[in-house]
């Protein structure tokens, strides 16, 4: 492989370097054919002009990596413009699924810290009818012990 700045460009037009197939052969390192390939594939931009093949220096570095964003062929910046997307698109359906699961747990503590507050006033208008009755207001409290001891294991998985 030569090095871009080494090679004399075939032409210059309007002050742009422009290279032939021969010159990308010796650049890249690659065959004529497989050039051709690429060129015709449009994974290096270039312009054709009868039967020969032009390619500008900043194409060139752009195929290299060389070369400013949309310098690349096409299919490239289509391709990492998809990729930016679905990677935006992935991680905001994370962040909503999760802000979604936030809601959801906050509702239904709510809603169980209510139901744990009616049980509790429940048991306390029962044992008033029972003053003396201690069997029944032991069975009342396990029950809501119970029931506070099931609600904080939910909470913490």
């Amino acid at each position: 492989m030569v090095r871009i700045e080494s090679m004399k460009p075939n032409k210059i037009i309007a002050g742009k370097k422009f290279f032939v197939v021969e010159d990308l052969v010796k650049i890249l390192g690659l065959t004529e054919l497989t050039v051709r390939k690429y060129l015709q594939e449009k994974k290096i931009k270039s312009v054709k002009v009868g039967r020969r093949f032009y390619i500008e220096q900043k194409n060139l570095e752009a195929y290299l990596g060389g070369g400013r964003f949309f310098d690349q062929a096409d299919d490239i910046i289509m391709s990492k413009i998809n990729q930016a997307i679905k990677l935006t698109f992935e991680s905001n359906v994370e962040w909503l699924a999760y802000r979604v699961k936030e809601i959801i747990i906050k509702d239904l503590t709510e809603i169980i810290q209510g139901n744990i507050k009616k049980v509790d006033q429940k048991n306390t208008r029962m044992t008033e009818f029972h003053d003396g009755d201690s069997a029944v207001m032991k069975e009342r409290f396990k029950k809501t012990q119970k029931i506070r001891k099931d609600f904080e294991i939910a909470k913490k998985t």
